[in-house]
C-alpha cells in the first residue's frame, strides 16, 4: 500500500491489527503497534488503541493490554469491552469485575459482549461462595444474565454460565437433582463419553450432570417464575440421559420445557416428550 503512494488510515490499522489478533503472534504485534504510533493517524484514534488492547490480550501479554488501556485519553464501550474479555480469559475474574463496576459507575451502557465476559469471569472465578460474600459475585453475574436474556432471550449462554455459578455454590442439589433421584431417575453415565479407566467413582455421573442442557434449564428453573415455560436453544444433538432427565424435570417442576437441538424441536411436558422418544 506504501508503495503505491497510499497511506494507511485508521481502518488499515484495525483490520491488520486484528489480523494479527488471530495469529496470536505477539512480536509481529508489537511491530504492527510501533508502525502505528509512527503513522499520521491522530494519537487519540480510540478505534486503533481499542483493537491493539485487544490484540495484547488475545496473545497472551495481557500486562501490555493493561498499560495501553490505561494511557488511553478516552475508553468507550469497545475499550472496555476488549480489557474485561481479557481479564476473564485470563483467569483474573475480580479485576473483570472492578472494571465492569467502574463502566457502570460512568454511564457506558453495556453490550452483549461485555455481559458475556462478566458472566465468563464470574463462572470461573473459583470460590463462589468467598467471591459471593466479599464480592457479590453471583448477585453481579445475575444481574449480568438478566440483562444479556433481555437482549437475547434464546441465548443460551447465560443460562449455561450462570448454572455453573450455582452449580459451584451448591444450588445444584437444591434446585432439583434430588427430586429427580426420588422420583425414579437414573443417571445413565454411558453418555459422560469418558473411559472407565480414566475416571475415579462418581465422576462420570458429575460429568453427564453438568451438560449444558441440563444446566440451561436448571437456570431456567431457578430465574423464572413458577409455571413459565422454558426454552433452551442448542447447537449438538442432546444426550439419552439429558432427554431422559428433562422429562423428570417437566414433571417434578410442572413446566413445558422446550428444547431445540441440532435435529429437532423436543417439546417436555408432564414427564414426555414430543418427539416419542425418537429421535
Amino acid at each position: 500500500m506504501q508503495r503505491a503512494g497510499y497511506k494507511p488510515d485508521d481502518c488499515t490499522f484495525v483490520c491488520v491489527i486484528r489480523a494479527y489478533s488471530n495469529l496470536s503472534s505477539p512480536s509481529q504485534g508489537k511491530q504492527i503497534h510501533a508502525l502505528a504510533m509512527k503513522s499520521d493517524i491522530p494519537s487519540n484514534q480510540i478505534s486503533v488503541d481499542n483493537a491493539l488492547v485487544a490484540m495484547y490480550s488475545k496473545s497472551g501479554n495481557l500486562q501490555d493490554a493493561r498499560r495501553l488501556f490505561d494511557t488511553m485519553l478516552k475508553h468507550n464501550v469497545v475499550s472496555l469491552n476488549s480489557i474485561i474479555a481479557g481479564y476473564a480469559q485470563h483467569g483474573n475474574g475480580m479485576e473483570s469485575l472492578l472494571l465492569f463496576k467502574q463502566m457502570l459507575e460512568n454511564g457506558i451502557a453495556p453490550t452483549r459482549i461485555t455481559f458475556i465476559s462478566v458472566l465468563s469471569a464470574c463462572a470461573h472465578n473459583g470460590k463462589v461462595e468467598e467471591g459471593k460474600r466479599k464480592h457479590g459475585n453471583v448477585e453481579l453475574a445475575e444481574k449480568a444474565a438478566n440483562e444479556l436474556l433481555q437482549l437475547e432471550p434464546t441465548n443460551a449462554t447465560p443460562y449455561v454460565l450462570l448454572a455453573n455459578m450455582y452449580s459451584s455454590a451448591g444450588k445444584w442439589e437444591e434446585a432439583m437433582s434430588m427430586k429427580m433421584k426420588q422420583a425414579g431417575y437414573v443417571p445413565d453415565v454411558r453418555w459422560a463419553l469418558v473411559k472407565d479407566d480414566e475416571t475415579v467413582e462418581g465422576e462420570r455421573e458429575f460429568k453427564i450432570a453438568h451438560h449444558s442442557e441440563k444446566l440451561a434449564v436448571a437456570f431456567g428453573l431457578l430465574s423464572t417464575k413458577d409455571g413459565e415455560p422454558i426454552l433452551v436453544m442448542k447447537n449438538l444433538r442432546i444426550c439419552g440421559d439429558c432427554h431422559n432427565a428433562i422429562k423428570y424435570i417437566s414433571a417434578i417442576s410442572g413446566r413445558t420445557i422446550t428444547v431445540r437441538d441440532t435435529h429437532r424441536f423436543h417439546c417436555f411436558m408432564e414427564g414426555q416428550c414430543s418427539c416419542g422418544d425418537y429421535w
